[in-house]
């Protein structure tokens, strides 16, 4: 399976992937301090596997804050060994459903009165 290879600063591997994923995802993120927060830098690596139409299970292998200096490698292999995630969450069909058609009628209406 294609996974993502991440190390940050030479330490520990990470490999995230699983068989059955739909997406993968390493995102880097950087938002400026204002007022109430200092600056945030961090490396989010994700993925989500697609069970049905409104059923969706969101994976988290990392979520890591980093500071200036600090050298990231991600790199594409193949391997049929993951990391464990650190964490899971799978959404409710029922609850993903409503909020959209709520969403959709929200959005009919704004339209409609356009």
């Amino acid at each position: 399976m294609l996974c993502f290879e991440i190390t940050i600063n030479g330490g520990k591997r990470i490999i995230a992937g699983l068989d059955e994923i739909r997406v993968l995802t390493a995102i880097l993120s950087y938002r400026a301090a204002d007022a109430d927060n200092e600056d945030d830098l961090r490396l989010s690596v994700s993925g989500m596997i697609n069970h049905g139409r409104h059923d969706h299970e969101h994976i988290d292998w990392l979520k890591q804050s980093l500071v200036l200096g600090d050298e990231m490698t991600i790199r594409l292999i193949e391997s049929d060994e993951s990391t464990a995630p650190i964490e899971r969450r799978r959404e409710d069909p029922d609850l993903v459903r409503k909020a959209k058609r709520r969403y959709y009628e929200k959005l009919k209406q704004d339209y409609e009165e356009s």
